[in-house]
Order: structure tokens, then sequence, then C-alpha cells
């Protein structure tokens, strides 16, 4: 309404009588001035105006009229009018009274004089500024709509991202209020309803869903490599059968004073033999033994009471009846060692009563305190009586795997033209190869075996059909790794990722079983960052085990 007051005050002028329930004319011009007559309308005013009073002047001898103006310049309010609508006066042009005929008629505020002819018809009024006040107010009016139309699709646009942003938040947990104590004058107050858990994305619905599919495929994944382990527990060593003897040295009382200062630097060697040594001169313990079948601990130098407490192994030792077990007593010196003396025992006496048990991570023991024949004298060899060792014996099977690598599907593409030259590096460890940083060469002091199968080159689902029987101790935690590497000789290779699978559960179940089919999906090698994606890569392998015997099986080179 504003803008339409705006538009339609330069032309207030021209508004007729019954637009604006008043009259506003012009100034009287000059031109009009000739009429032998003059018209003059008295109007209702529309609002106080600054009033211009003129008089008209006629010369009787020459009947040509001028005008003669006078301001006054005052503001007044309007007059109220007795006349009803316009007053017209006939007033002869030579008479001077214009301005007398105005004021006698009380409309000197705000009125106008206009020459004219008597009987003289009007002028149309104009009504322009009526109707660029109607245009802005429907202008007004449609620019209002289209605004508010804007502002409403705008509203909804806003609401529905605020309701998306809220659905991907987590929901907060709700703490249950706690219920207020019973009293006896209280009233039973009904159970608050819960409030409702807040809807959660489909997204994350089936990021869930995914989760839950790959854990439930793991599980089953490993209860197909151990489905026999249910059935199989503990077992008994068997006659022939070759095991890993775990020995560990505690501690020896009432070493013999050889030094000659004094004292003494004993250490302990175990070694096992065929046939009893006792039956020979000086327990044969001149003759040195075969490097794999011999193990000794670190001297203790000037200790008359040494404690050790070291753990050492000796592998392939056969269960027989004829196998024994000699203990020597050294002492230590720089120039050559010198032979305290001796003592024997059969496998079976050092392993009696004990099982094996794959899953167990504490093996059981048996305790054996060992008493020495004296060997510093010359002739038949006299006993040590204040002299002991105290061991403790274990062992674990030595079992050997029929691992065969078939192929690969899927191979990620390394080269520049998306070829690989792959290959499968399998490795045998004794600890959790996902904990440690990986290597590129295997660890002597972790790894009990590795091979290489051959490289298919620019493939990228090769076929290898690799086979493998290797003889290792079935320690508890056993993994066996599996790498994909690309050869790119003469250059170094290069690691992809890994495999890994934890051998006890094969272990646990029965020797001697058909192999069985896995298929592997590769993960990242420990501290090493992925140069390519190989999630979809795919290995399959077979892969049984046996125990091993004297007379069925021997150790892979």
């Amino acid at each position: 309404i504003f803008m339409a007051g705006v538009l339609a005050w330069p032309c207030r002028s021209h508004w007729s009588t019954w637009d604006r329930g008043g009259d506003i004319f012009t100034e009287l011009p000059e031109d009009h001035m000739q009429a032998s007559s003059a018209r003059v309308h008295v109007h209702r005013p529309w609002r106080p105006s600054l009033v211009r009073s003129e008089s008209v002047n006629a010369d009787a001898a020459s009947k040509t009229p001028r005008v003669a103006s006078q301001s006054v310049g005052s503001l007044v309010h309007p007059h109220r009018l007795e006349f009803a609508g316009k007053q017209q006066l006939q007033l002869p042009v030579s008479s001077n009274h214009s301005l007398a005929a105005i004021q006698e008629l009380g409309a000197l505020n705000g009125s106008s004089v206009q020459a004219g002819e008597p009987g003289e018809k009007e002028s149309k009024p104009n009504k322009t500024g009526l109707h660029l006040a109607i245009a802005s107010c429907v202008l007004l009016l449609l620019g209002s709509g289209a605004g508010g139309a804007l502002w409403w699709v705008y509203s909804n646009k806003k609401m529905k991202q605020k309701g998306s942003a809220k659905s991907k938040q987590k929901p907060r947990k709700v703490k249950p209020k706690p219920r207020p104590k019973a009293t006896l004058h209280s009233k039973r107050q009904e159970p608050e309803k819960e409030p409702e858990k807040a809807k959660v994305s489909a997204e994350v619905q089936a990021r869930a869903a995914m989760r839950i599919q790959a854990i439930f495929r793991g599980w089953k994944a490993r209860q197909h490599i151990a489905a026999t382990a249910c059935a199989c527990g503990p077992r008994p060593l068997l006659p022939d059968q070759k095991v890993c003897l775990l020995i560990e040295c505690v501690s020896g009382t009432g070493m013999p004073d050889v030094n000659m200062l004094g004292g003494c630097d004993p250490f302990v060697e175990f070694r096992f033999l065929q046939g009893d040594p006792s039956k020979k001169p000086r327990g044969n313990v001149d003759e040195p033994a075969r490097p794999e079948r011999t193990v000794q601990t670190q001297s203790k130098n000037g200790e008359l009471e040494p404690v050790w407490k070291e753990k050492l192994e000796l592998r392939n030792v056969p269960n027989k009846a004829d196998t024994y077990l000699q203990i020597i007593l050294w002492d230590h010196n720089m120039t050559g060692n010198m032979v305290l003396g001796h003592s024997a025992l059969t496998i079976q006496e050092a392993l009696v009563g004990l099982t094996f048990d794959a899953k167990a991570k504490k093996k059981m023991n048996c305790a054996h305190t060992a008493k020495f024949m004296g060997l510093l004298e010359e002739g038949k060899p006299k006993k040590l009586p204040k002299t002991s060792v105290k061991c403790n014996f274990c062992y674990v099977e030595m079992v050997q795997f029929s691992i065969q690598v078939n192929k690969a599907t899927k191979l990620p593409r390394v080269h520049t033209f998306g070829t690989c030259n792959g290959f499968v590096e399998v490795r045998i460890v004794k600890h959790d190869v996902k904990k440690k940083a990986f290597e590129n060469y295997p660890d002597p002091d972790g790894c009990l075996w590795s091979a290489k199968t051959e490289v298919v080159h620019n493939e990228l689902d090769p076929k290898w059909n690799a086979s493998f029987k290797p003889v290792v101790p079935a320690y508890h935690g056993l993994q066996m790794q599996l790498i994909l590497c690309d050869s790119a000789a003469p250059l170094p290779d290069t690691p992809i990722c890994q495999a890994v699978i934890d051998l006890i559960d094969v272990v646990v179940g029965k020797p001697g079983e058909a192999p069985t089919q896995h298929k592997l999906k590769f993960s990242r090698l420990p501290q090493v960052e992925p140069s390519v994606d190989f999630k979809k890569t795919q290995l399959t392998m077979t892969l049984a085990f046996e125990q091993v015997f004297v007379a069925k099986s021997k150790p892979d080179d």
C-alpha cells in the first residue's frame, strides 16, 4: 500500500471528485483569461495547503484581462463549506471582485479559479494515477505470493536435510531412570514407556549385515579346518614315533672343585644315541656327537651350585627301547673342556606317563634328578655322590604336513601393462605373524621351514600345483604363512599380501586323514603399506598332516 501511494502521489492533481471525495484543479492559465466571464469552482479541499490568492482584473476600454497575483503564504485549515458539490458564479469581466467572491463563499484555502465560457463542458478527469495504484497493488500481491511459495519450498527442503542428517548420527545411549522407592501410602505408578530407538539408516544396516556374514564365514572356515578336533583329544606316545624332546635344565649341586685356584666352571650337555652308553668305555663321551643330536647349556664360571634355568630341545628323537638320553657334566677351560661325569636313561623313562595335547599351552613334564659317574680318574669310573643336576622333560610330536598350493585367481595388477609374475612363499613359524613386523627373509630363530613355488609370468590366474612335505615340531601357536609375491628378477621380489593358517586347528584333528581343500583370502602384511588392491584375490590349496615314525617318513630337505 505504501508503494502504491508513492507511485500515485505525482498524479494526485488528476484525480476525479468521486475518486477522492473532493476536487483539486490546476492553477489558472493565462490564455484562458480572454474569456468574457469567469467561472469559479468552489470545492472541498483535500488537505491543508499553501494558499495562493489571485484577483482577476479587466480593463473596460480594451477588454483585455490581466492577472494580478498576491502571495498569501499562510497555512490554514480547510473551511467547511455549506455548499454541496460545486458552486458556480457568473461574474462580469469588468468587475474586480473574483477574490472577494471566493472569500465570501468561505473557500479561500485550497480553492482555485479557472476561466472559461459559461456552459462550457468540463474535461474528463485523468485516472492515470488510479491505474498506477491498482497496478502496483496487483504487482505487490503477486510478489508476496511468489515470495511465500519460494519460502515454503526452501523450508521443506531444509527440513528434509535436517532429517537425513539426524538419521546418520549415532543414537545416543539413554540411561534408564531410577525407579522411585515404593512406600506404603504411595500410589501404584504405571511403568514408563521406554523411548523409541533411533532409526538406523539402510547403509548402516547393510554394513552390519556384511560384518556379521564375514564373522560367520570365518567361524565356519575354522570349524572346517578343525572338523575332527572335538573327536581327537590328547594322544599317547606311540612306539617308534619321533618326537621333539623339550629339556629344562634347572640347577646343579655339589660340583667338584677342579680348578687350580678352586671352584668349577660347569655346563651340561644332552645327547641321544642308540645303545646304553654306560656299557661303553668312559661312556663314549670323548667322541663328538652329530650336531643335530646334541645340545648344551651355558657355562657358569666359578660356581659350585650353578643355576641355569635354560630350555633346550632335541628334534627327531625316536621313541625306541634302545634310544638313550645321555647327560654329560663338563668343566669349561680355555685350552679344552674337561669331562666330570655322565649319566644315562632311556627316552621312555624320561617321558614316562606323558601324553601330547595340541591345545594345551603348558605341557606336562617329568622331573628327573641325574646322578653322575665320575670320569676324572682313569680306570673304572666312580660315582660322585654329592653331584646332581635337576632337569624337567616333556615333548611335542614331530608332524609332517602335506601342503599343495594349487592356484590363485584375480591377482592384483602390479606391472604397468596390468600383469603379475606371481609366486607363493610358504613359511611355518612358531610366533604370531600378525603381531610381528614382516621380514623379507625368513627369521632363523622363528621360522622352522620355508619354500617357494615356481614363478608364473604375466598371468592373473596362475596355476602352480606345487607340493611340499615339511616335518616340524607341533608347537603350540604354530602358524603357516603364505606370502603372495611378484617376481622382478634380477631385482628383489616384491611381497604383496599374506594369508595365515593356525596349524593348531589342523594338528588337533585326527592324523592321517585325507587332505582338506581351503580357499583363502589375503590380508595386508604387518607394517607394510599395500601398493595394489588384493581384496578379490583368492588362493586354493589343500592341507593334511600325519605323525612321523622311524621307518615311514624322513625330514624334507
